[in-house]
């Protein structure tokens, strides 16, 4: 079998999600913004922790200034079945606003 997993494809090895995800926010915190995605995305899709690690790995894009795939996953946190709108909302008028489309963010916001 291959010894690698490509990204939200079932593992060979189920790992404690939790876990990837205090790593990505530690990476986060020493502003590791790459290493923080990796992380984020060794959450498998189903998992009940999934729309949380999405959310973190939106906003890990948002600091590499990477707005549109910021906003797929806000998206991918939404269709998850704990994804939080709301919070997501606010950090996707972030990225509009930040990618320039002001008028967008605004309407997400009013």
């Amino acid at each position: 079998a291959n010894a690698q997993t490509a990204p939200n494809t079932f593992p060979e090895k189920l790992t404690y999600s939790a876990e990837h995800i205090e790593k990505g926010i530690e990476a986060y915190r020493r502003e590791q913004y790459d290493s923080s995605i990796y992380w984020y995305d060794q959450v498998y899709v189903r998992d009940t922790n999934f729309a949380s690690a999405s959310y973190e790995k939106a906003l890990s894009l948002i600091k590499l200034k990477r707005y549109d795939q910021a906003i797929v996953a806000l998206d991918k946190s939404d269709e998850a079945e704990d994804g939080n709108d709301a919070r997501n909302g606010m950090v996707r008028a972030r990225a509009y606003h930040k990618k320039g489309d002001k008028d967008k963010a605004y309407s997400l916001i009013h």
